[in-house]
């Protein structure tokens, strides 16, 4: 149940972000009408992007309670902190692999992921939660309902200092999905196949037992 709510959830991060590509072109050049629609496909790509994550991390820990367990901390806290540094290890990982040598050509230079790393980690490589809860809070206040207070954070003012991360998660989607130690081979949206009947002719009175009839 709980890869499949996975499931459902990076299909409609998928189609938000889809949405969101369609329209941040018009929006850019200013086309009357685009900037609400793409605003509020990005804040649908947060949102789901969000949940994704909260699920696949239980997922990993075999722990829906993970985020109870921790020394002192609060779940909110233990969310923040742990969306941080799976951003902080994707941006390691691009590092990792362009000092390596085994980026593909296309990648960016490293001087540009070496600048994202003090959005997640001070001078002494020490992980900063601020991108996780500003990504929490921009997630809590447009998750559908109402309410007259500000947010802290705006979708605009964070996706201009944070949609690099973002991104990063949305691209690191594909390894919990693929890798057996997450997601695995079970990351599907389609239904479980009903099992057959396996009762012998001559049970129950010399009759098969037909399939959806009753008990």
């Amino acid at each position: 149940m709980l890869v499949r709510s996975m499931s459902d959830e990076m299909a409609k991060c998928e189609s938000a972000w889809r949405s969101f590509e369609m329209l941040a072109g018009p929006n850019v050049h200013g086309l009357k009408g685009a900037q609400k629609p793409s605003h509020d496909a990005y804040v649908r790509f947060l949102h789901h992007l969000y949940e994704f994550y909260l699920s696949a991390i239980c997922r990993d820990a075999q722990d829906t309670d993970w985020d109870k367990r921790g020394p002192s901390k609060k779940p909110h806290e233990a969310h923040d902190q742990r969306i941080a540094s799976e951003a902080l290890r994707c941006v390691n990982s691009k590092i990792h692999s362009i000092e390596h040598d085994y980026a593909p050509k296309w990648e960016n230079q490293i001087t540009y992921y070496k600048g994202l790393l003090p959005l997640v980690c001070d001078a002494k490589g020490q992980l900063i939660t601020d991108f996780g809860k500003a990504f929490r809070e921009v997630r809590n206040h447009h998750a559908g309902h109402a309410t007259v207070k500000r947010p802290k954070v705006s979708a605009i003012a964070f996706y201009r200092k944070y949609h690099a991360l973002v991104y990063l998660l949305f691209q690191n989607t594909w390894s919990w999905r693929n890798a057996r130690s997450t997601v695995g081979y079970d990351f599907d949206l389609s239904l479980p196949a009903k099992p057959l009947a396996h009762s012998p002719i001559g049970t129950n009175g010399g009759h098969r037992k037909r399939e959806g009839s009753p008990p």
